[in-house]
């Protein structure tokens, strides 16, 4: 996880608005370097599994609270799990491609301190917001949760908006307690989940004073992550950047500055505020994600897709199914955002503001507008812009220096580079061949100078950021988009080729750190099959196993290669064949074949040639796991060639040895 920025100071004065105070904020702000990421973007959804009410846009993260997923939802009584809600939600998640936030909250009746409290007031939820009476019930709860879900989610909170009473009545140690003994338990059993802190909520600013106590109880030492909820009351998102400073300033004095910072649920859900207009309500969306990121923030999870509860900026209509004009500046938000580097935001004296972007094409776009009201806007002759686009996705070529903007933000798109061009290699991570790659395939891009992480992304799913890379696919038909990358590190990116790209020539640009671009070239097939080799250069030694099933149903597992240690220095290691007491089954991994008729697959070695049985590799996105039977007539092949076919298309020729 790429470490947040402390925002810098900002600068204050007041205005007045009708009879209430207004503070707004001309500031100049220090965005984060890196890219936007996919999974900035996130949501809530209370009935995810209801087709009607279901998130139907593309976001990149989704908080399970108010799911119905809590400890008293899955444990209601002591040792009766119920995890059918739960398991279909995650098998959603991963089929949506969403990184999931799981919190740990509440306590079953049987379990409270204090099962008869009814702080929700509400009979259905006694005891909840208490602690748990016995904290082995609390470590039983994190057991189970994190072993069944191992691998598949990623990030765990601990309980939800402590400092609201409805929500917590425990104490602030007692708390810090609950939050060592999961982080303990969450990563001996699955190292590479995260702990997000307490979420506290802004509650008019009284938030501060208790994160500040979370923290001198000792919250920093087990928490990867510090959620905050920004609720900000009736203020505009033009404060959002005063209340985060504020927040980092409180991680800073406990030394958790560098930590990143997530906004894991927030809207405008208040009685004292109301929306006088549907645009309005999509303006407050566009500018709180474009101002959350600016100030540091690393995460924005939504709430809620199917909220209609509290008078607010709602994502859909009373209907529950109808998306809202404010969902879509969610999307175009989104669109504008994903993948550019903002390096700039700030206020002018006229009062417009000007968020400017580098987009992973490599060219200048402008993000502006006025929260006073309309006004002509002046647009800089340095700017070369061709068109604006609205929060609708509508554009219009620009005939004048001048435009009209209010207070829903407009993009102003260039064709103007922000950075140097630079060339680079592209080739099939498994082959090595500059050829032609598949859609849905596994890419390296290479560049001496490209510098990105080093990160790997080695389960799904994988987004269109990582480290601080980005990968931009111009097609045919003079669209592009990004691709969803698996290693960002120096030299190297690998990527997968979107599946939905059109076969032909393609243009790909790379952006890491700094103010350089790659760019290179490939064409794109519909199939083109690909095996991993042991050295990771295309040839020589196959990089897979073989499977022994030994009589009296004992299994045993051999490589199809051995290493000296060194790069490239990998040789064949001798594998048997099946006997008649014995089945071997070969397992290698290949990538190109993802649109390819499965039935029309075959392997070739031992001059002979074999179906195969396909399917993905679920811990490495964009290959694919192929398997074979080595037949008894296979004893005695000795060193060999294999090579994979698919419609007419072959693979590399790669080497193994067969007893």
């Amino acid at each position: 996880m790429r470490k947040a920025l402390i925002p810098v100071a900002c600068v204050l004065y007041l205005l007045q608005s009708g009879t209430t105070a207004r503070a707004q904020v001309a500031t100049n702000l220090k965005p984060p370097p890196g890219p936007v990421t996919a999974t900035y973007f996130g949501m809530h959804n209370h009935e995810p599994l209801n087709p009607l009410r279901r998130v139907s846009i593309d976001i990149g993260t989704y908080r399970l609270w108010d799911a119905d997923v809590n400890w008293p939802n899955l444990e209601p009584t002591r040792g009766k799990w119920v995890f059918t809600r739960l398991d279909a939600i995650i098998a959603l998640a991963e089929q949506r491609n969403w990184q999931v936030i799981l919190p740990f909250a509440f306590s079953p009746a049987w379990a409270s301190a204090r099962p008869t409290e009814d702080a929700f007031h509400t009979p259905a939820r006694l005891g909840w917001s208490a602690e748990p009476r016995d904290l082995n019930d609390w470590r039983d709860y994190i057991q189970t949760v994190a072993t069944r879900y191992k691998g598949r989610v990623h990030y765990y909170e601990i309980w939800n908006e402590p400092n609201n009473s409805d929500n917590f009545t425990g104490t602030i140690p007692q708390l810090v307690t609950l939050a060592k003994e999961a982080s303990s338990i969450v990563k001996s059993i699955d190292p590479g989940a995260r702990i997000v802190s307490p979420p506290v909520a802004y509650n008019s600013g009284d938030g501060l004073k208790y994160l500040d106590s979370l923290f001198a109880a000792g919250i920093g030492e087990y928490a990867d992550v510090i959620g905050y909820h920004f609720y900000i009351d009736d203020e505009p998102p033009e404060r959002l950047p005063v209340h985060i400073a504020e927040v980092r300033q409180v991680m800073a004095n406990h030394g958790a500055g560098e930590k990143p910072l997530w906004n894991t649920e927030a809207c405008w859900a208040t009685v004292w505020i109301r929306f006088p207009s549907a645009a309005k309500q999509a303006a407050w969306v566009a500018r709180s994600y474009i101002l959350n990121w600016a100030a540091g923030v690393e995460q924005y999870d939504w709430y809620a897709w199917d909220n209609r509860v509290y008078p607010s900026i709602y994502m859909l209509e009373a209907d529950l199914h109808t998306p809202t004009v404010a969902a879509d500046a969610y999307v175009e938000t989104r669109k504008w955002l994903m993948g550019s580097r903002m390096t700039s935001v700030s206020q002018d004296q006229s009062g417009f503001w000007n968020a400017t972007l580098v987009r992973p094409d490599g060219t200048f776009a402008y993000v502006v507008w006025n929260p006073a009201g309309t006004a002509k806007f002046t647009i800089p002759s340095s700017w070369h812009s061709i068109r604006v686009r609205d929060l609708a996705g509508e554009t219009e070529l620009l005939s004048s220096s001048q435009f009209s903007i209010g207070e829903s933000p407009v993009l102003f798109e260039t064709d103007t580079l922000a950075v140097a061009i630079n060339d680079a290699r592209a080739i099939s991570a498994a082959s090595g061949s500059r050829g032609a790659v598949a859609r849905g395939s596994l890419v390296s891009i290479f560049a001496t100078a490209l510098d990105a992480g080093p990160e790997s992304r080695n389960y799904t799913p994988l987004f269109q950021t990582l480290g601080d890379a980005t990968v931009f696919i111009q097609d045919t038909s003079d669209t592009g988009q990004l691709a969803p990358l698996a290693y960002a590190g120096p030299g190297q990116v690998n990527f997968a080729v979107p599946g939905n790209t059109p076969t032909g020539p393609t243009v790909i640009t790379v952006i890491g750190r700094g103010t350089t671009a790659f760019r290179a070239t490939l064409d794109v097939a519909n199939v083109v099959p690909g095996i991993f080799t042991a050295n990771a250069n295309g040839s020589g030694p196959l990089a897979g196993y073989v499977i022994l099933n030994n009589p009296g149903g004992a299994q045993t597992l051999q490589y199809t290669f051995h290493c000296t240690g060194a790069p490239g220095t990998c040789e064949d290691a001798s594998i048997p064949a099946s006997n008649s007491s014995r089945t071997s089954t070969l397992v290698l991994f290949a990538t190109g074949m993802a649109k390819a008729d499965l039935l029309q697959i075959r392997a070739t070695l031992c001059r002979q040639t074999l179906p195969v049985t396909i399917g993905p590799a679920n811990s490495l996105p964009g290959v694919e796991q192929l398997t074979l039977r080595l037949p008894e007539s296979f004893a005695g092949c000795g060193p060999t060639t294999l090579t994979i076919s698919a419609q007419d298309a072959i693979s590399n020729v790669v080497t193994l040895d067969i007893q």
